[in-house]
């Protein structure tokens, strides 16, 4: 087993490649891997069956492989629970059935329904092809049933009634039996039988809402104006209609509203398909496309069918589709969610994201939470922390703004926040900070270290001796990254300090020089001078003679 890290952050024992899981909380080897003689080290329901002198684990009888390489009940087995069925089945009173969306293949297994989606034929239902777009679909002389499954045509040879389509029977003498249709549905031009019900009157039809009608000797049942036919060969009221107990609704809809006012809707799960029918929602399973709501097709996933939004549309929270970001548009009812129909600056009406939302990896539209630090990506100022703006990195103006900090402001060390980063002016040293010193011509004074001291990145003056450990050193090799070996004291001992454009930091390491407040690097971070000079850089300074100044 391997011990590694689960969703949650908890520690979990995983079984590793070639063995999997077993009830008794230990791992087995896989179908068709070598097991000696002994079939416990097998997973569930595999014995180790030798063959040419080997021994390799097989499943038992009544089990057919999974594709994680263990044994499952084949179908139509007895279950407990789901776990105990193959591939694409549940456990249904007690019986291993085929999910929805899928039936049988062979004896044991189940395969894709018609109409669902394929690889190749192997992942097909009995009797079924793969097409060209990747469908399963039932061949020449076969017809689709209602369950996904293939039927004979009329006309054609059976042994049985389950042998053919729906709405069928196998008749004839024995040895020449065909499937025909059962009365009163009538024979259609690709060899199904109905749902269209043959009739001679309407007391044949079987329903208050249907009338006989038609060419004489082809009459046939149809729905009265203003209902429409079932799946259950009744009539029903069409989508967002009056309704009533007398006048039920069509498949997939219920009658609700308020007394006097009641209308068919799409029951749970189920959306308008057309502007009288409903078919099923977006994520909810299917059989084929034809069950689907609008712009959806009946997609195949590793763990069945769905109903899925075509490309360019995106499921919705209602479970209809709508457009992604960017898609063309004419009102904001086209759009996915959390999108509005947006006029472009060409005139071109697109689907963008409301106020608050960006869009995300699939053009869908997420939910906008600022960093509201100091680098993080923004699109107003109101998304960025106080003291900030919200600016495009200068020379990359193909990625987003961020933010970045106002002018005389630098970032914390955090960068969840910007703070002054003011010169601070004085007349004498009284007027300056612990270990910073008054220096520069009158009218432009400044405080800054004084010798032995350099600022760290909080603006402090720390001692080179306690911040940076002054450790000794005979040359640059001896020193941490970023500092060289030299004389950075009053004495002439050789000890590690910063590099140039670098500054020290609390900890006592060297950090670049921050240009969040504008100021350009200045060549060194020791000014040696003899007598007083001027030295403009960003600011003016002045130095006394024979003193060190370490400046920020």
């Amino acid at each position: 087993m391997n011990c590694s890290l689960g969703l949650l952050g908890q520690r979990v024992c995983s079984c590793t490649q070639r063995f999997i899981a077993t009830t008794s909380g230990t791992c087995g080897r896989v179908v068709g891997e070598e097991c000696g003689d002994e079939a416990s080290t097998c997973g569930d329901h595999m014995l180790c069956q030798r063959s040419g002198g080997h021994g390799s684990c097989v499943c038992r009888p009544a089990f057919v492989p999974t594709r994680l390489g263990g044994c499952g009940a084949e179908r139509s087995a007895l279950c407990a629970q789901t776990s105990d069925c193959g591939d694409f089945m549940h456990c249904q009173n007690s019986t291993c059935v085929c999910w929805e969306g899928y039936t049988a293949r062979g004896t044991q297994f189940c395969g894709v329904a018609q109409g669902g989606a394929c690889a190749g034929k192997t992942d097909c239902g009995n009797s079924m092809d793969c097409s060209d777009n990747s469908t399963c679909y039932c061949p020449w002389p076969l017809v689709s049933k209602m369950d996904g499954a293939c039927g004979t045509r009329e006309g054609e040879t059976c042994q049985r009634d389950q042998d053919c389509g729906d709405r069928m029977e196998c008749r004839g003498l024995q040895g020449g039996q065909t499937c025909q249709c059962v009365t009163p549905f009538l024979l259609n031009p690709d060899g199904s039988c109905g749902p269209e019900k043959g009739c001679q009157g309407p007391e044949d039809c079987g329903d208050s809402h249907m009338l006989c009608a038609g060419d004489s000797g082809r009459q046939q049942c149809m729905c009265s104006e203003g209902f429409m036919l079932t799946e259950h060969q009744t009539c029903g009221r069409p989508l967002h209609t009056s309704c009533s107990t007398q006048e039920p609704c069509g498949d997939w809809m219920r009658c609700e509203g308020e007394s006097g006012h009641p209308r068919c809707v799409c029951v749970p799960g189920h959306v308008p398909k057309t502007n009288t029918t409903c078919g099923r929602g977006s994520g909810e399973k299917c059989a084929r496309t034809e069950v689907c709501g609008h712009l959806m097709t009946c997609h195949r996933y590793p763990w069945g069918q769905a109903c899925t939004c075509v490309t360019g549309f995106l499921g919705r929270s209602d479970l209809t589709c709508g457009k992604r970001v960017n898609e063309s548009c004419l009102t904001d009812d086209d759009c996915a969610d959390d999108m509005g129909c947006a006029e472009q600056e060409d005139g071109a009406l697109v689907c963008q994201c409301l106020q608050g939302f960006l869009p995300g990896p699939d053009l869908s539209c997420v939910l906008w939470e600022p960093s509201r630090q100091v680098g993080g990506e923004c699109r107003v100022e109101a998304d960025c922390g106080e003291n900030m703006t919200c600016t495009l990195v200068p020379g990359q103006s193909d990625t987003p703004p961020v933010c970045q900090c106002v002018t005389d402001h630098s970032p914390s060390e955090d960068n969840m926040a910007c703070h002054p980063s003011e010169v601070e002016q004085c007349v004498t040293n009284q007027d300056c900070r612990h270990n910073k010193q008054c220096v520069g011509s009158p009218g432009a004074r400044m405080c800054l270290c004084a010798e032995g001291y350099q600022t760290d990145s909080d603006g402090n003056c720390v001692s080179l001796q306690s911040a940076a450990g002054r450790v000794p050193c005979r040359d640059d090799a001896d020193c941490d990254v970023n500092m060289t070996c030299g004389p950075f004291t009053s004495s002439t001992e050789l000890t590690c300090g910063c590099d140039e454009d670098f500054v020290l930091k609390a900890d006592g390491h060297c950090e670049m020089r921050s240009m969040a407040n504008g100021e350009a690097p200045l060549t060194s971070n020791v000014v040696m001078m003899s007598s007083w000079n001027q030295c403009m850089l960003t600011l003016l300074c002045h130095v006394m003679s024979s003193v060190h100044f370490y400046l920020q």
